[in-house]
């Protein structure tokens, strides 16, 4: 995969937050065109942070809904991650598990590269793009 989300008309950045935060960056046409993961400390000098400053009019943002339930440092971490990604992406669309989850989107194949293993977080950032495409969500 090459960086072509940065001569793309448009994209669709879908993030799926955790400590290891998934993205995976898909074309209108469903085309995965990148995927990783990164670390918190990592975000201010990654790619996403990167597509951040993209012109906003070509960049459609979906993120999973996190719920942090309690106050261990773990879900403390949890809850630093989601605001820095959020303050990046305040137009950001949040979608729950349970909703995309149960879709067909969930169920498409995440695309083979050589030498390639995705993550879950990168499949499922993969299938949250590909679930929010499916409904339109502007």
């Amino acid at each position: 995969m090459k960086r072509r989300w940065r001569t793309a008309p448009e994209i669709i950045l879908a993030l799926d937050p955790g400590i290891t935060t998934g993205y995976a960056v898909i074309l209108p046409t469903e085309e995965l065109i990148e995927s990783g993961n990164l670390l918190h400390e990592d975000l201010e000098d990654s790619l996403v942070s990167e597509i951040s400053l993209r012109d906003p009019s070509t960049l459609r943002v979906v993120m999973e809904e996190t719920l942090v339930p309690t106050h261990s440092p773990m879900n403390r971490e949890l809850q630093k991650i989601i605001v820095d990604l959020m303050i990046m992406f305040p137009t950001a669309v949040t979608i729950r598990p349970g909703e995309w989850k149960q879709s067909l989107a969930a169920r498409r194949r995440f695309p083979s590269f050589e030498f390639f293993h995705p993550t879950p977080h990168q499949r499922d950032a993969f299938h949250l793009a590909l679930y929010f495409l499916s409904r339109s969500i502007r």
